[in-house]
């Protein structure tokens, strides 16, 4: 779901930043890009006061809603975004599109590639959050397995071959999400 919705958001994002003219567009940018310059982990603490605020301590939404910002996709698609001639947006335009339109049947399939590559960065990175599920998730039945997995390892068992095989599976999604964006 995180990447589902980190797409959505970032291609939209992406789109009016290279194809629409608004004010503060570029000041706006360098904002996105600003959030690139700031590690993770210096948001944790403000981020944990956001969630607990807002009562999605301990809850899917609080393990969702911080993931979907992302402005590195923005960038990305931004990037790929700007490639598009802006003759084609012209000529969509005197054909009746509106942005939404524009958005969804022209630039963002011509953006497959681009899509794929920031959906498979978003996917793993998500599979792989291991600090924010850490914190903001309280009771068993929620653990993600990078979290789920050491708390499996000093619970039951003090070899490592059981912890070692449940590694190996749980990564099985990010090997399949890969191969089947191997083309893009």
């Amino acid at each position: 779901l995180t990447t589902i919705l980190t797409l959505l958001l970032t291609s939209m994002a992406a789109f009016a930043f290279s194809k629409m003219r608004f004010r503060y567009r570029k000041a706006l940018y360098l904002f996105f890009l600003a959030g690139l310059m700031v590690p993770g982990e210096a948001m944790i603490i403000p981020l944990y006061e956001i969630i607990g605020s807002m009562g999605l301590l301990d809850t899917y939404a609080g393990l969702i809603l911080p993931g979907i910002a992302a402005p590195l996709g923005v960038i990305i698609l931004k990037s790929f975004f700007d490639g598009v001639p802006n003759e084609l947006i012209e000529s969509a335009k005197l054909d009746g599109c509106n942005d939404f339109r524009l958005y969804w049947n022209v630039v963002l399939p011509l953006g497959e590639s681009a899509v794929a590559a920031v959906g498979i960065l978003t996917f793993i990175g998500s599979w792989n959050n291991f600090l924010w599920p850490f914190l903001a998730i309280i009771s068993e039945s929620l653990y993600t397995l990078p979290v789920g997995i050491p708390m499996f390892n000093s619970n039951y068992s003090e070899t490592y071959i059981l912890p070692m095989t449940v590694n190996a599976i749980a990564s099985i999604p990010v090997i399949i999400a890969f191969l089947l964006f191997e083309k893009q």
